[in-house]
This record gives structure tokens, C-alpha cells and sequence, in this order.
């Protein structure tokens, strides 16, 4: 069973949706038995890093998602977290899950704030998620923050610059962008995390 962490409302319905196309046994919940239990986590986000940290600690789940073995799946705000801070957090700490730090994005000439819309993946290296073959799919971005880049990172994308679109560490994934909005292939990385 995957536990989906409800603590955003925007994206749950497409996140549900894709998640049934891909062919998975889940359940919404914030009870930190059935998550501590659960076979993976996914935390879905859209929405910003103080509402989920806050959330997510008012529930006592920041220790619990911190002690976790099996697979999490972080998406956007979700990745975020993983970080140890934010600067949309500035009172923080984050999950402090991946050693580094989430910054605000700044729009330049042709770079609006936030980065939406489709964009293409540029691999990296091979995850747990993403192949090489994924290389040049486009999927779907909305973000106004950005993860530090480190060996963490999997995958990017050109956007006034290299943006992290994929981080990696350990049994922590984070995707930047939304594969419950990406069509066929965020659909295909989903199986993927359904399969793992």
C-alpha cells in the first residue's frame, strides 16, 4: 500500500488519478502508524514549504518521514522539504533530508517567476526513477524555488540556467516537476515508483 500525505489540497485529485492509471494499491492518510508501516510514501505539494513544514510538524510527522526506510516520493513542495532549508521557509528547519538548501528563483527577460509550463528533462544519471531513455521528454513545471544542485541531483532542466528537476538520496526521491501533470511519461515514472 502507498500512503499519499494529504497536507496540501491543490494537485490530490490529478496525484489520485494518476496514481490509479498507474496501476497502484493506495490511501490518503497522516496517521503516522499506517505511514511508518505503509510499502512507499508520496508527498505531493503545491502550495509552499511553511504550510507543509507546519503542517507536516503540527501532525508529528516531520520525525516520523525523517525515520522512514522505504521508498518517499517527494513532488515539488514535496521534493523541497527534503531539503534542509528553504528560503520560502526562513524560520525553517525543513526535513533536512538532502544536504543543501531550496533558494527563491529570480525572472530575468524571457524567465518569468514562476518556471511553468512543459519543459524537457535532461538525465543525469540513472536513478531509481528516471533512465537515460527519459532524456529529452517533456513534462510539466510550476515553481517559483529551486533546489541546491550536488550529487543528488538526477536530472535538470534549462531554465535560465540548470534547475534540478530530480534529486536522489538514499531512499528519498524528489521530482520538481508533476508527473501527475505530465502525460504518458509522468505516468510511466509513476509505474516506476509503483514498482520499486
Amino acid at each position: 500500500m502507498i500512503s499519499v500525505l494529504p497536507v496540501t489540497g491543490a494537485n490530490l485529485t490529478s496525484v489520485a488519478n494518476a496514481l490509479d492509471k498507474a496501476g497502484a494499491k493506495w490511501e490518503f492518510t497522516t496517521e503516522a502508524r499506517k505511514i511508518s508501516s505503509c510499502d512507499k510514501l508520496i508527498i505531493p505539494g503545491v502550495g509552499n514549504a511553511k504550510t507543509c513544514m507546519r503542517k507536516l510538524t503540527s501532525l508529528g510527522l516531520d520525525q516520523t518521514i525523517r525515520s522512514l526506510q522505504q521508498p518517499v516520493l517527494g513532488i515539488c513542495i514535496g521534493m523541497q522539504i527534503l531539503f534542509d532549508s528553504s528560503e520560502e521557509f526562513p524560520e525553517g528547519p525543513c526535513l533536512g533530508i538532502i544536504p543543501g538548501k531550496v533558494e527563491k528563483m529570480l525572472p530575468e527577460s524571457g524567465f518569468p517567476v514562476p518556471h511553468m509550463g512543459w519543459n524537457q528533462l535532461k538525465i543525469e544519471k540513472d536513478s531509481l526513477l528516471l533512465r537515460q531513455s527519459d532524456s529529452g521528454q517533456w513534462v510539466y513545471f510550476v515553481h517559483s524555488f529551486a533546489g541546491e544542485r550536488g550529487p543528488w541531483t538526477t536530472a535538470g532542466c534549462t531554465y535560465n540556467g540548470d534547475i534540478p528537476a530530480a534529486v536522489e538520496f538514499g531512499n528519498f526521491i524528489g521530482l520538481q516537476f508533476h508527473p501527475e501533470k505530465s502525460g504518458c511519461t509522468g505516468i510511466n515514472i509513476l509505474k516506476r515508483f509503483v514498482e520499486l
